[in-house]
């Protein structure tokens, strides 16, 4: 990944999601560009006032993170917050969009009208949410993996970011019939068997990483799994917190955005929670 696009919306919270694409940008020798939409109906005579105020905030705040080592642009546009969102990221053909963490209300339906739920549903590019401020490259990435063709897009996000990061892929199984089956010799297979699955799946993506690269060579990336019995979401919710991750992938369905695919769900619950940052991934 190397063109990365903010959408800023001027408050705190955004100003999380500026940090990371600048530190994103600086770590991948890559650009940013910073968006902000100014409601197209607000009446004349106050547009061009606000369009020139909200431009000197966004590059105060740049100038104050500091940008002079990145190739960096503020585009400042009206319209309806979410269509001009993925309008631009794909007008600067920008290969990951990043946002802000939405108010913790409490409420199960917070996510319902926000423009981030927006964005990641009707747009097709990755979405990055940062809910905490950001001065340093990742450490501790996990990515949650169920061997469908979301999680192999997750890995490849995952590959493509990780720098010098530890990255663990994160795989969480259950017996079936557990009840009827003998109990640690059938874990145990069990476990052997998905061990397996997730090996190769990790060697079949470094290596289409080292073949789509330019060079033909790949990153030496410090890959480890991890592999637990138990329900999907508790696993990794107690390995993100386990391995003190700095950022979780997830894959999630393209065609029904967040609703109604299984992982889609659990990538839900954990842009509910923010335990850390949370980069959704569409497969097409």
């Amino acid at each position: 990944m190397k063109r990365f696009l903010v959408a800023t919306d001027l408050s705190a919270r955004s100003r999380h999601a500026l940090e990371r694409g600048v530190v994103l940008a600086r770590a991948n020798s890559g650009s940013l560009c910073v968006v902000h939409i100014v409601d197209d109906e607000m009446p004349a005579p106050l547009m061009d006032k606000f369009l020139e105020l909200a431009e000197n905030e966004v590059r105060s705040n740049l100038d104050d993170i500091g940008i002079s080592d990145i190739d960096a642009s503020v585009r400042i546009m009206r319209g309806s917050d979410y269509r001009e969102i993925i309008k631009a990221a794909h007008a600067d053909e920008a290969d990951l969009i990043i946002l802000g963490g939405h108010r913790h209300t409490g409420s199960d339906g917070v996510l319902a009208g926000k423009t981030m739920q927006r964005v990641i549903r009707n747009g097709t590019l990755p979405v990055l949410v940062v809910p905490n401020p950001a001065t340093e490259p990742y450490e501790r990435i996990v990515v949650g993996v169920d061997f469908s063709i979301y999680s192999r897009f997750a890995v490849r996000a995952a590959l493509s970011l990780a720098g010098d990061a530890e990255l663990y892929i994160v795989h969480a199984f259950q017996i079936p019939f557990m009840g009827f089956l003998a109990g640690d010799e059938t874990q145990k297979q069990f476990q052997g068997e998905h061990e397996v699955r997730l090996r190769r799946l990790v060697e079949e993506e470094m290596t289409h990483l080292t073949e789509s690269s330019a060079s033909g060579n790949s990153k030496n990336i410090n890959v480890k799994t991890v592999i637990r019995n138990g329900e999907t979401r508790e696993v990794l919710q107690r390995e993100t917190k386990r391995l003190r991750s700095n950022l979780v992938i997830l894959g999630t369905h393209g065609r029904t955005g967040l609703a109604q695919h299984y992982f889609g769900s659990v990538a839900t619950d954990f842009l509910k929670s923010l335990p850390c940052d949370v980069l959704v991934v569409k497969a097409w």
